[in-house]
Formats: structure tokens, sequence, C-alpha cells
């Protein structure tokens, strides 16, 4: 039952919209249904990606299989700090309401559904993955994403 109850909730999440954020870049497919928002602190905007339902499917199916995280409901995952900090991904219309209500939090090696539901990802691929998108949709270059690289690398 609780697999169930997680399944619906994440799939809830991320499905709740489909209106793509004006600031989003995708590959042209229509029916956007989520934003990627890379978050990097440095006085300009953050880069956005706009997900289509089959990509979304892809990191939602990958986040549930995930090992789940025993940690405190209302617990954020992204650091207050300066650089890159992690990634949040919202529903597209969440964006445009400036509504925080529902969304995902990739920092750290740790993903939070809404606060609510905690996963670990030891090896940041979900993460390394949604900003492999970033270089490929050209919202970040190859400089930035190496250097984003490093910092999840540790080096």
């Amino acid at each position: 039952m609780r697999t169930f109850v997680e399944a619906f909730l994440l799939t809830a999440l991320l499905t709740a919209c489909t209106t793509p954020s004006k600031n989003a870049v995708n590959d042209g497919n229509t029916g956007d249904m989520a934003t990627a928002k890379i978050l990097i602190f440095s006085g300009r905007d953050n880069p956005s990606i706009a997900l289509t339902p089959e990509e979304f499917d892809r990191y939602k199916n990958r986040i549930m299989d995930l090992p789940r995280a025993d940690i405190k409901p209302g617990t954020t995952v992204i650091p207050n700090t300066l650089g890159y900090i992690g990634i949040m991904l919202f529903p597209s219309a969440n964006l445009e309401n400036n509504d925080s209500t529902e969304y995902v939090e990739l920092a750290g090696g740790i993903i939070s559904l809404s606060g609510t539901l905690y996963f670990y990802d030891e090896t940041r691929e979900v993460e390394r993955d949604l900003l492999s998108r970033g270089l490929e949709y050209r919202v970040i270059d190859e400089y930035l994403y190496k250097i984003i690289a490093q910092e999840i690398d540790g080096v």
C-alpha cells in the first residue's frame, strides 16, 4: 500500500500541469509537463528546461526506483549557498502562478518530493541526467556543465 501511495503522490506531483514556462527551453515538442530549474546563484537567471511527458515519465520512474531516505518531512535538501546548489522540478503552471506547493528538489544525492518523501541518489545520476539535458538544449554551456560536474564529483 505504501508503494502505491508514493507512486500516486509522485504521479500527481509530476503531472499536475500542462503549460510550459515562458523561460523554459526544450527540443520543440509540445505538451510539456514540467520545468527543471538548474539553481546557480550567480546574479543571473537560473537556466530552465521544459520536459516532455516522455522525459518526465522517465524521471518519475527513476526516482521511484531509488532507495527511500528517512528524513524528517519538511526538510529542504537545497542548501542556502552561492554557486551551483541543485535542481528543482516544478509543474510548469506552478511557475506561471508563483505556486511552490508542488516540487521536486535534487541536491547532494538526496531527492525530495514536495518535502514529504525523500530518496537517496548516491551517484546523483538523475541530477547528472538533467544537467546533460541542459547542455543538450543549450541552456547551459559546456564550460558551466564541466564546473557543475566537478562540484558533483567533489573535485
